[in-house]
This record gives structure tokens, sequence and C-alpha cells, in this order.
């Protein structure tokens, strides 16, 4: 090659990968989705069974997603928080509480993705069907507002839970399976 052709082509290589990426930016009320959490707390929940579960927020991480904006992946570098939760004692293979928010388009508002044992809300497949309610606690009288979750409702599930409810302030505040176990948040 000609050594014109080779500048030519680092040129036009360094404006294709470096020109127009987008990053999106997380507002404040998306980040409060996520906001419940903090890395290494625990967090306990009983049933009206008697039983406990202890989960340990494992992962906390927010970032960008295609970092060296390569346009072949994409033109958006999207903000992201996660959450993952683990559950101490693990009783199958849905052991584990999700919870993503991913800011796609600068102007468009994210909804949270959350795995909750296997009970899956996706805001794309489930077009943000978001239902709120009231929640009163039978364990401790508390009451929250929660936004509520339910298999073939707005939810999906692969394991063996059947609906949850969420508290922005306080995250998960209650979970049922479908043998009708109901555990109640503890403390945080």
């Amino acid at each position: 090659m000609k050594p014109n052709y080779i500048i030519a082509l680092l040129i036009f290589q360094f404006l294709f990968n470096s020109c127009g990426c987008i990053q999106t930016d997380l507002s404040k009320s998306e980040r409060k989705w996520c906001s419940a959490y903090t890395y290494g707390s625990v967090v306990i929940f009983k049933s009206n069974f008697g039983n406990i579960d202890s989960l340990k927020v494992t992962e906390l991480e927010e970032g960008i997603t295609n970092e060296d904006c390569n346009r072949l992946v994409g033109k958006t570098q999207q903000n992201y928080i996660a959450v993952k939760l683990k559950l101490k004692k693990c009783k199958d293979e849905n052991c584990d509480i999700q919870i993503a928010i991913y800011k796609k388009k600068v102007d468009k508002i994210a909804f949270p993705f959350f795995n909750v044992f296997g009970l899956e809300y996706d805001p794309i497949i489930q077009k943000n069907k978001l239902f709120k309610r009231k929640v009163i606690l039978s364990n401790t009288n508390k009451t929250y507002d929660c936004y509520t979750f339910k298999d073939s409702i707005n939810a999906r599930s692969y394991g063996s839970i059947k609906a949850f409810d969420y508290s922005i302030e306080n995250g998960i505040v209650r979970y049922e399976t479908a043998k009708g176990e109901v555990f109640e948040l503890m403390n945080k």
C-alpha cells in the first residue's frame, strides 16, 4: 500500500471509531430503582411458615456498556446499574435476585429488569406493566408503597416464586412461593 492510502485508512478508522457515540445517563428517579441496597449488606425475610431466608448483596455495579465505543457493537454507551442478592441457604437452582436498569436511549425513561428466584420481569417483554399498591406486612405491621409483580400477569416464572412486591425505597419487601409460603421483610 502507498503511504497516502495508509494515512487515509488510519484517519477513516479513527473517525469511524471515535465519532458519534452517545452515552446515556440514568436520571435520579431511574437510579432510585437500585438504591435500596448496599454492597455486603444482609437482608432477612421470615415466612408465614416460620422459615427464614437470609440474602447477601454480593454485587453492586454501575458502568457503561460498549466502553470503547466500538461502532460495530453500536453507537450507544448505556449507563447501567446492576444488583445481585444471593440466598445464603440455596434450595434449588434459582438462588439469586437480580435487579438491573439500563438507560438504552437518551430521550426514553428506563425501567428495571427483575429476576427474583426465577420470577422475571422484563420491561421490554411485559411492555412496562407496572402495578402499584400498598402492602402491609403481617410480621411488622409496616406499610410500603410497592410495585407488584405476578406470574402470568406482568412477569414470567421459571422457578418456584409466583409474586413479589418491590418498594423503591426498601427493595423487595415480600415474595410468595407457588406453594403459598409468603416471605416478608424482617430487617435490612
